[in-house]
Order: C-alpha cells, then sequence, then structure tokens
C-alpha cells in the first residue's frame, strides 16, 4: 500500500522513489513501504495421466497355403478290369487319365473279337453276321476314342491329338504319331487330367 503521510513531520506529500520508498517533500525523510509478501497459493500436485498406447494391427498379407504335390496312387489292372472299365464304368468318358495297361488290354481286346467276328462273317457268308459286325464297331466307337483320349492325358497331352488319326492323308503319319505316345510313359506327377497312378 502507498505512503501517503510522512512519519517524520507529519506532510502528506510523498514522492515516489519507486521500489517501494517514497520521500517526504517537506523534511527530506525517507520512508519505505512495509510490504507483506503474499505467500503464493499452493500449486496443485500434478498427477502424471496414464497414456494409453492403442497398438494399430500390421496388415499381413494371407498366407497362401504352399503347393503340396499328392502322393502317386497305387493301384493294379487286369485285363478284365481293363475290359470292365472302358465298356461299363467310362464307357464315353473323355476325362481323366488311362494307363498304358488299360489302353493296351482294351487293344487286345478289341482286336480279338475283332477278328473272330469277320472270320465268323467270312465263313459262314451270311447276312446275319455282318449285322453283328456292324453293330459291334458302332458300339465300340466311343469306348475306343474314350480310352485313346484318356491315354493321351495320361502323357500330359490334349485329347485332340487323337484326331491326327481321323484326318484323311494325313492319317497314316498321324497314327505313326499316335501310337508312339500311346506307347509312352506316363507322365510321373499329377496334371490337370488327374492324379498319376502307378501300376503294381
Amino acid at each position: 500500500m502507498a505512503i501517503l503521510k510522512c512519519n517524520s513531520c507529519g506532510g502528506n506529500k510523498m514522492q515516489d522513489l519507486g521500489n517501494g520508498v517514497y520521500k517526504c517533500l517537506y523534511c527530506g525523510a525517507i520512508e519505505k513501504e512495509d510490504i507483506q509478501e503474499t505467500p503464493a497459493a499452493p500449486q496443485p500436485q500434478q498427477i502424471a495421466q496414464p497414456i494409453f498406447v492403442v497398438q494399430q494391427p500390421m496388415y499381413q498379407a494371407p498366407i497362401e497355403p504352399a503347393h503340396v504335390e499328392p502322393a502317386p496312387e497305387h493301384g493294379t489292372m487286369s485285363f478284365t478290369d481293363a475290359i470292365r472299365i472302358c465298356l461299363t464304368e467310362k464307357y464315353a468318358c473323355f476325362s481323366g487319365r488311362a494307363t498304358r495297361t488299360e489302353y493296351w488290354f482294351y487293344q487286345l481286346f478289341f482286336w480279338l473279337v475283332s477278328i473272330i467276328i469277320y472270320i465268323l462273317a467270312f465263313s459262314m457268308n451270311t447276312d446275319t453276321v455282318g449285322i453283328i459286325a456292324l453293330m459291334f464297331m458302332l458300339a465300340f466307337i466311343l469306348p475306343g476314342l474314350g480310352v485313346a483320349v484318356r491315354r493321351l492325358h495320361d502323357t500330359g497331352r490334349p485329347g485332340a491329338w487323337v484326331l491326327l488319326g481321323l484326318i484323311p492323308f494325313v492319317n497314316f503319319v498321324g497314327g505313326i504319331i499316335l501310337l508312339i505316345f500311346y506307347c509312352t510313359e506316363s507322365e510321373p506327377r499329377s496334371n490337370q487330367y488327374g492324379n498319376y497312378v502307378i501300376m503294381n
């Protein structure tokens, strides 16, 4: 609070010299203001707030399962099994694979029956045997083409190769190429046509 009156002479004209010091203009006395410092209010204690860090999940590309080559299948094929499969289970089937055993057993059966029918046709010289031979040939077209296509699939080739044996003027050379394909070993792994089968 500013001093308004000199304590020495009682004069009321005081000159402010700064820093709470005053000079009386009458007697020249120096008066100092008694300043009581007000204690500072205590500062509230800062309480540390817990920091929560939200961890964003990192993007992880989906893991594709590794391609596992299926184990080769083991099987047995007898002469009767091959005929049964070609004439009943896969009569007009052009998908899948056929092993060399299945293909050549079917071809053996086809040519044996053909020879027997043609021998009867020429020896008996009747129209009935001729009709039977014609019906036999028509009935065996689809299974014959089917097993040929499946045999090509087994070597890893498309079945369209079988057309080489049907094109005029090319079928002789095409027949030789197809014969080589039919004698080729099976592709030793699974392909787009089916699993690899090992014949015991």
